[in-house]
């Protein structure tokens, strides 16, 4: 039957990237949240056994890949872009011509509750709301529907979204079209959207106020050392560097990642995607000259057609192309796991019943040789930056 086949022990490698909802001719599948906040298939009684679902689940029927990829470091030429970007301003002047092609593009942005969802943008006046990264899974609602019926009616669609949603959306479709871009990034994992959710309410709680906007990567205090801001509906500005605030720490902590991506099936050089996006970490080794800590991307061209859309908007950018191995070197989420943390259970049993402050200092503590080389970093960069040699330091190790 279809529901054991759903719910078999393929269940942990489940995505939640709605593919099988979404082809349903029945509509008997629902994605619900289970009591760790993630989506996954439940089958009602009225299927009808017609086996759509498992035709397009990515899990059965995972699209294999052999290409040449070519890896570029990348930075856009306009600040004010860059500024407003998480890494080098590349996803911007990727949708801006899509956008001018009369095309549309889809990607993650929060709704008025900052939940993440994916949806369209038609215009270039909406697309800051999906520019900048947000460390929570979205939900792909009627995406992929809206999606084969603006290409089957001859549009231009640029789709983003992590490997897995990429993958999810080409079983879809079930067949390729021209007119589809697919771009994916170098994914960590999703944390998920009970956590988030239990966090938010935490900080609302303690400034006594609704919060009114949302920024996971400003760059205030440069590229390396960027925060998570909230401001809230009184005006309070809360801002904390990745290694100091609650929620990122327990997302890089891998405490709160849905259970596929410990054992993610799109970790590889050699993807589905048109292009792959990333941040460039490792750059002042690599490239020194496009590492000014404002940020820079790391871009694989995997496709003929992903190659064409960066040939359109190359003269935005700074550019120059790397060796792949070598960029990954610094990125190792383009090939590697996330390695499941040994408190995942609790921490996720005790969200959102504790104080999320509390679940987090209890289960998320750095040891004493991370707290120890945090410190000696930071006092480094300051010394550096103070004499003014740091970038000569770059250099030198880079030739090194």
């Amino acid at each position: 039957m279809i529901t054991d086949k759903l719910n078999s022990t393929n269940r942990n490698k489940c995505t939640g990237c709605h593919a099988c909802a979404s082809i349903c001719p029945v509509n008997c599948i629902d994605m619900c949240t289970n009591k760790e906040g993630f989506w996954y298939p439940e089958v009602s009684a009225a299927c009808i056994e017609c086996g759509k679902c498992i035709d397009v689940c990515h899990l059965f029927n995972k699209e294999e890949v052999t290409n040449e990829p070519i890896a570029l470091a990348c930075i856009n030429k306009n600040p004010d872009i860059r500024s407003t970007s998480s890494s080098g301003g590349v996803f911007y002047e990727l949708s801006k011509y899509i956008l001018s092609q009369g095309g549309l593009v889809y990607g993650a942005r929060f709704n008025a509750n900052f939940d993440v969802v994916h949806s369209c943008v038609s215009e270039r006046s909406n697309l800051t709301k999906l520019q900048g990264s947000k460390y929570v899974q979205s939900k792909i609602g009627a995406v992929y529907k809206q999606i084969e019926c603006n290409l089957k009616n001859g549009r231009k669609v640029l789709f983003s979204g992590t490997p897995c949603q990429v993958g999810g959306l080409k079983t879809f479709l079930q067949k390729p079209y021209e007119s589809l871009i697919c771009v994916d990034l170098v994914c960590h994992g999703v944390p998920s959207p009970i956590v988030w959710r239990s966090y938010l309410d935490y900080q609302a709680s303690s400034h006594g106020s609704a919060i009114e906007d949302v920024a996971f990567r400003v760059k205030a205090s440069g590229w390396r050392e960027h925060a998570l801001k909230l401001v809230f509906k009184d005006q309070q500005h809360y801002q904390q560097p990745v290694a100091d605030d609650l929620y990122l720490k327990a997302f890089l902590k891998n405490i709160c990642l849905r259970p596929s991506c410990y054992t993610c099936d799109f970790k590889s050089l050699n993807r589905a995607s048109d292009l792959t996006l990333a941040d460039f970490w490792g750059i002042e080794h690599i490239a020194p000259e496009l590492d000014d800590n404002q940020g820079t991307s790391l871009i694989f061209i995997n496709s003929p057609t992903g190659k064409d859309l960066f040939d359109h908007i190359q003269a935005s950018f700074t550019y120059k192309e790397v060796d792949i191995k070598l960029a990954v070197k610094y990125n190792p989420s383009a090939q590697n796991s996330a390695k499941p943390h040994p408190n995942r259970a609790k921490f996720l049993a005790h969200i959102p019943a504790w104080p999320f402050d509390e679940v987090v200092r209890s289960y998320c503590r750095d040891s004493v040789l991370v707290k120890s080389k945090r410190k000696i970093r930071k006092l480094a960069i300051t010394f550096l930056d103070e004499l003014g040699i740091k970038n000569l330091i770059k250099s030198a190790l880079a030739k090194s």
